[in-house]
């Protein structure tokens, strides 16, 4: 009977410090909530496509060994381009691991390549639930510097969280720091070369947004709030802030009642600084202002770019774009991910007046057939060139870079991110009868500086 009555005093005991386990979150609550995450992160991984590379859209027959470049007509510009890449492609050219990012001419030739140790990379990489690998983890936002030391946001497929960190390499791909501080998206830098990256922190049990009544729903209990991070060229933080707070300020509570999910309240996906020129052109804005894209209120906003209070802000003109860009007159342009027209693919770029809240379509209009339909659900970047008269447009998951005029939206020039995987099939150990697949184009950027492709004294 003793022996009874002391298991089922146990039993009790362990319950009850089960219970105060949740309800106070001592140990081991942590450890059991990422077991979970991990566990539900796992489960939502495409067991296919997690035997790819995350850039890995499909097996494509008739599609080039190579990324291919076309002029469309008009001035397309003399720039190169700096195209994202990432773990496992264009191996030809980086063959262990594949190629981070490349400079490529207006033909398609690859004139510079960045080849980055995965293994040094992501050595130390600690308290990401789910899947990390070198498959699963991919490069997001890049910014190329006047030496060629290039600047790179990382995130994670099915990982928990998603966001990674951030880290610059020189101009040969060797590592020059890292960061694991959950920087994400498409960053941006200024002339001494500081660097403006979105990062996320998480915040535990926020059931309201300020003092409204507007309620945050999260079924994991962790919200996800974005900021804006300030670092130092060597990677050392100057200052940030964070969204949320700027927005309450300045009274949008109600931006966020309709939010899809309480755990990703804003998804601030892109930075951009307003130059003297822009802040000539705009009414209040100064430069060093910022200008974020946040995709889960679908609106765009100019923040001061010493506080982060908000003075500008336009809702509901797109749906989830991404890839806010200024334009020199201080007009805005931005990839409309799923606000475009559906006969056209659905996605469109679009220009918004900051001023009064105007927005019109620049492209597809409908006329432009070798580039129909334009669509990706999610994602996409766009950069704007040095005379403010074309773009650079990342379609991201149709593995597409379309260059446009922006006053007549016409398609100058098409990059299409196709290549031949036969040499990570056989790495990797798979087997498959095709072998020429298309990749996400998560970036690509004007290059008009080519002083450091030059031959070394």
């Amino acid at each position: 009977m003793e022996r009874v009555l002391f298991v089922l005093a146990l039993c009790a005991l362990s319950f009850g410090y089960g219970i105060a386990t949740m309800q106070f979150e001592i140990f081991p609550y942590r450890l059991l909530k990422e077991a979970k995450l991990g566990i539900e992160a796992w489960a939502g991984v495409d067991r296919h496509n997690s035997r790819f590379p995350k850039a890995f859209e499909k097996f494509e027959d008739d599609a080039a060994p190579q990324p291919q470049a076309k002029r469309l007509g008009g001035d397309g510009g003399g720039e190169h381009v700096l195209v994202t890449g990432g773990p496992y492609q264009l191996m030809e050219r980086c063959p262990r691991y594949g190629c981070m990012a490349w400079i490529t001419d207006r033909s398609g030739k690859v004139v510079h390549t960045w080849e980055i140790n995965l293994d040094e990379l992501w050595s130390g990489l600690e308290g990401i639930a789910g899947d990390a690998n070198a498959l699963s983890l991919y490069p997001v936002g890049m910014a190329l510097g006047r030496d060629g030391s290039l600047t790179v946001s990382f995130q994670g497929r099915e990982t928990y969280p998603v966001h990674i960190g951030i880290m610059k390499a020189d101009r040969d791909g060797k590592l020059l720091w890292k960061r694991f501080d959950r920087s994400h998206h498409w960053l941006t830098t200024d002339e001494a070369g500081q660097i403006y990256t979105p990062f996320s922190t998480y915040v535990k049990n926020l059931k309201h947004i300020g003092a409204s009544s507007v309620g945050v729903k999260c079924a994991t209990g962790e919200t996800g709030v974005d900021g804006i991070r300030v670092l130092s060229p060597e990677g050392k933080p100057v200052r940030e802030f964070m969204l949320l707070d700027n927005f309450v300020r300045a009274g949008y509570s109600g931006l966020f009642y309709a939010v899809r999910d309480g755990c990703n309240l804003t998804h601030l996906n892109s930075v951009d600084l307003a130059s003297a020129s822009v802040a000539k052109a705009l009414p209040g804005a100064a430069a060093g202002d910022f200008l974020v894209s946040l995709r889960e209120t679908s609106s765009v906003a100019l923040l001061d770019g010493k506080t982060g209070a908000v003075k500008y802000m336009v809702a509901g003109r797109t749906a989830a774009q991404h890839g806010a860009r200024f334009l020199p007159d201080g007009t805005v342009i931005a990839l409309d991910n799923v606000g475009g027209d559906r006969k056209l693919g659905g996605t469109r770029v679009v220009r918004i007046n900051l001023v009064n809240g105007a927005s019109e379509t620049i492209f597809p209009k409908g006329d432009e057939k070798d580039v129909l339909p334009v669509f990706t659900e999610v994602a996409g970047q766009i950069d704007v060139s040095p005379d403010g008269k074309r773009a650079l447009v990342s379609v991201t998951h149709q593995g597409r870079v379309i260059e446009i005029d922006v006053a007549s939206g016409k398609p100058l020039w098409v990059y299409d991110n196709t290549h031949d995987i036969a040499k990570f099939l056989q790495m990797a150990g798979l087997g498959a009868e095709k072998t020429r697949a298309r990749f996400a184009t998560y970036g690509a950027y004007y290059v008009s500086n080519t002083d450091f492709l030059k031959e070394r004294p």
